[in-house]
Formats: C-alpha cells, structure tokens, sequence
C-alpha cells in the first residue's frame, strides 16, 4: 500500500525513476528510498547526488512543499570522491558528513 506522501508525490518519483542517477544494489538498479514521510536519496558520485536533490528542489519549488534541511542528513560509504565535495548545501543548509 503507497502511503498518502507517495501518492502526493508521484510526478517526482517518475521524474527520479526518468533520471538515470542512482546506484545497483547487488543486481537491482535503485535510485530512492519512499518509506512514510522520508525519501532517501542514492547516488555513488556527488554529482549525481546533487542532480537528484536539485530534483526535489525544483519539484518542491512548482508544487510548493518543502524539504526540511534540517531533518536531511548526508552519508557516505565510499569516501573517496566525497572529500571534493566539502559543502553540500540543500535548502541554503549546508549539510555535513
């Protein structure tokens, strides 16, 4: 069952899917997470992390919602291309590793 979020937002979910950023997982191809109220965001280069967010930002912009900074949250698992990306900024909150 989508939950009520999910359904709210369903053009950005396809836009996501239509990006092509995104990282496998074992052999299935993943791009985000939708659990509740939460997306999570996947990517394994900055780049494609900071494609996907400006997604979300572009799509919060036209149908006026909007991402908290200040409950987002950045991981790495692979720190060798993160240290190039010293500011990650969302919502003109710079998140930290």
């Amino acid at each position: 069952m989508l939950s009520n979020f999910a359904v709210y937002v369903d053009d950005l979910i396809v836009s996501l899917r239509q990006s092509g950023y995104g990282l496998f997982v074992g052999q299935v191809f993943v791009r985000y997470l939708l659990y509740a109220d939460a997306i999570v965001l996947l990517s394994p280069s900055c780049f494609g992390l900071r494609k996907l967010v400006s997604m979300c930002e572009n799509f919060g912009a036209e149908w006026n919602i909007t991402f908290n900074p200040l409950k987002s949250q950045l991981a790495t698992l692979n720190d060798l291309e993160w240290p190039f990306c010293i500011k990650f900024c969302f919502a003109l909150v710079c998140l930290e590793l």
